[in-house]
């Protein structure tokens, strides 16, 4: 699921959710292009699916909360 939210601050105005095929790289480049002013902070986990965002034209902000990486797969 692609979520990019819109923050003011700390707090949340406007997230965006929809149903995406993969974690890929181009399916989340394309998923943030489609929904995500250019030039704005993305707040994500450290998943390495990311990588392109700064050359995207974003300012990426990774964060890893908790004990396990984005890329471990759940139970």
């Amino acid at each position: 699921m692609g979520l990019p939210q819109e923050a003011l601050g700390h707090h949340a105005r406007r997230i965006r959710l929809q149903v995406i095929p993969n974690n890929r790289a181009s399916t989340l480049d394309a998923f943030v292009l489609a929904n995500v002013e250019l030039g704005s902070i993305i707040l994500t986990d450290d998943h390495p699916s990311y990588v392109n965002l700064s050359k995207l034209g974003y300012t990426h902000d990774p964060n890893t909360f908790g004990l396990m990486a984005a890329h471990v797969v759940l139970p």
